[in-house]
């Protein structure tokens, strides 16, 4: 399968295959959100330097000899186009949604509008695109792991907060693929969570034991099934819960059970774990 060859800061990549249709959360180590980054895209002919998915845009329009043809154009429908509903065009025709959110532009979209636009004087696979520039705020795979796992997320509950497939971050621990620069702002977003929920829990431990002095518990549920059953909409998983719970009680006589009538001990049952926002409900 033919794919962008992705040269990062001067260091070759394997050849990452983008297959047409996938869309940029999930094709992270094609082509990430750019942001202070610099993008060299070069063939056979000529090559082009951009900041951003926008300019690459703008610099392959001006390419084209029989006219200016934007990769994505928002279309209305009506009469026109046979009762069809306003929607997004892509340069051949692809349907790229009916909102008005324009469609997040891929790696294989780039690829297969450059080519276009030069009237298939060169093939797609003769395309190459180097991204650098933002290497220092990229985390390496140990540091993943190694946030990730005091966390106590999987690497499924990764992909998931990350919008990405479940092999992605897989493919970015074992450096088959590099890690996203977005991934530090998220992982940095996480722990500052984690830790207010770890005070917050002090705190509350502090009080309880001012108010009642004897063996006091914290219920971690075992699994994320009884989690779930215990508070349904709660945030993150069970596994992150009691990572963060054994943290917030390091070094204090609190006990971890899970379950009400594990031990005779005073549970603390307003400790619970943050809800999940609205929007997260709904997916």
């Amino acid at each position: 399968m033919q794919g962008i060859i992705i040269l990062l800061a001067g260091e070759h990549v394997p050849s990452l295959a983008c297959p047409r249709g996938d869309i940029m959360p999930n094709i992270d180590s094609c082509i990430e959100e750019l942001v202070a980054m610099s993008i060299e895209i070069t063939w056979p002919t000529g090559h082009i330097t951009a900041t951003n998915t926008a300019d690459v845009e703008r610099q392959i329009m001006e390419l084209q000899d029989f006219g200016s043809y934007p990769l994505w154009e928002w279309v209305e429908g009506g009469d026109e186009w046979d009762g069809e509903p306003d929607q997004w065009l892509r340069f051949d025709d692809v349907v790229g949604g009916s909102d008005n959110t324009p469609p997040r532009i891929d790696a294989a979209d780039l690829r297969e509008y450059l080519a276009w636009s030069l009237n298939g004087a060169i093939a797609p696979e003769d395309i190459v695109i180097r991204i650098g520039g933002n290497d220092a705020l990229r985390i390496t795979p140990a540091e993943l792991k190694a946030r990730r796992e005091a966390l106590g997320y999987t690497t499924d509950d990764i992909a998931k907060a990350a919008g990405v497939n479940n092999r992605s971050p897989r493919a970015w621990e074992s450096r088959r693929e590099p890690v996203p620069v977005r991934i530090r702002a998220l992982l940095d977003d996480l722990e500052a969570e984690t830790n207010a929920v770890i005070h917050t829990v002090r705190t509350a431990i502090a009080a309880y034991q001012e108010q009642d002095p004897g063996d006091l518990a914290i219920i971690t549920p075992a699994t994320d099934s009884a989690y779930r059953t215990r508070w349904p909409h709660a945030a993150h998983t069970a596994r992150w819960w009691r990572a963060a719970i054994h943290a917030a009680t390091k070094g204090t006589a609190v006990r971890l059970i899970d379950n009400d009538g594990a031990l005779p001990l005073t549970i603390m049952n307003t400790i619970q774990p943050p809800q999940r926002d609205e929007s997260e409900k709904r997916a």
